[in-house]
């Protein structure tokens, strides 16, 4: 894959340990930052099953949804 697959995962992976953290000292810029990285993840999803009829992604909507309406639920928290 190249390159710039690795890059790409090595970005991937750092955005989601900062939101690991984020969650984890329950602050608002983890809260937000696990919000977006839900929602590209969402997005690609829906993009992938229009354009590719890679219908098996979209199992992942029901579960992306979920973990958004969780964090919205418990937004409060996060200061």
């Amino acid at each position: 894959m190249g390159t710039a697959a690795v890059l790409l995962m090595i970005v991937v992976c750092a955005s989601c340990f900062a939101a690991a953290v984020g969650l984890w000292r329950l602050k608002r810029w983890g809260y937000w930052t696990a919000i977006v990285i839900l929602a590209i993840n969402l997005a690609g999803d829906v993009l992938n099953a229009a354009l590719a009829r890679d219908w098996r992604t979209l199992i992942g909507l029901p579960i992306g949804l979920t973990l958004i309406l969780l964090l919205h639920k418990k937004r409060e928290s996060f200061a």
